[in-house]
């Protein structure tokens, strides 16, 4: 636990955190909430009715954040590392500016999928908070493959702040089709597309929910997620 401690404070410091003008004055009911949202390449894959998994869960979670103007919430995303968009923050245009502009074709960020990291730096951002519900949403399609903390480590500290997480898996698991994206001979961008297996670890999902108090939700539709 001390180790894991010590590596979310790496994790803090390695992040890159985008300051958020907070003068917007609202009543607060008492809920903080960090969204956690996978962006790795496999978010692209269009099998969320016809939409591509990444611009679903944008779509709803912009709607999430405009039904809970009370609430303070802030961001989170990751592929093989982790970095905070947005913290805790009442200003919700900047937020959903933020949720908006996520891009899984970033270059500059390593590809895979670092669950247990992203968990830890939304901890990191949401643990000093004085609400009187703490919550953590995060969302991914695959399995912990990257990062410097395991998703179990990470797992254990939220409990010890008392946090609640509630997750979901997105798409649809098996064989799937990634698009990916080049320049034609003219400069032109061409969308090719190539062979990938997906599969979401459904057995870490619920036990982060279920260790927590939270719930764990399979969204491999749009409908569902939307639900």
């Amino acid at each position: 636990l001390i180790l894991a401690n010590g590596l979310i404070l790496v994790v803090l410091a390695a992040a890159r955190p985008q300051t958020s003008d907070e003068r917007v004055k609202r009543f607060s009911e008492g809920i903080d909430i960090m969204l956690t949202l996978d962006i790795s390449d496999s978010m692209m894959i269009e099998d969320m009715d016809p939409m591509s998994r990444i611009d679903a869960a944008k779509k709803v979670l912009v709607d999430f954040v405009k039904d809970r103007p009370s609430d303070r919430i802030g961001l989170v995303a990751f592929k093989g590392e982790a970095f905070s968009r947005v913290p805790m923050t009442l200003d919700h245009e900047i937020l959903i500016k933020n949720i908006k502009a996520l891009d899984p074709i970033n270059r500059n960020i390593r590809d895979g999928t670092a669950i247990g990291s992203a968990l830890a730096l939304s901890v990191a951002r949401i643990k000093d908070s004085t609400a009187r519900s703490r919550v953590i949403i995060l969302a991914t399609d695959g399995e912990n493959n990257m990062g410097m903390i395991d998703p179990e480590s990470a797992l254990e500290i939220a409990k010890g702040f008392g946090l609640r997480i509630y997750t979901i898996g997105l798409g649809k698991d098996g064989e799937s089709m990634l698009p990916i994206y080049g320049q034609d001979a003219f400069g032109r961008t061409v969308k090719r597309y190539q062979p990938i297996h997906s599969s979401v670890n459904d057995a870490l999902l619920k036990k982060m929910a279920a260790d927590t108090g939270g719930e764990y939700y399979k969204a491999d539709s749009g409908s569902k997620l939307r639900r």
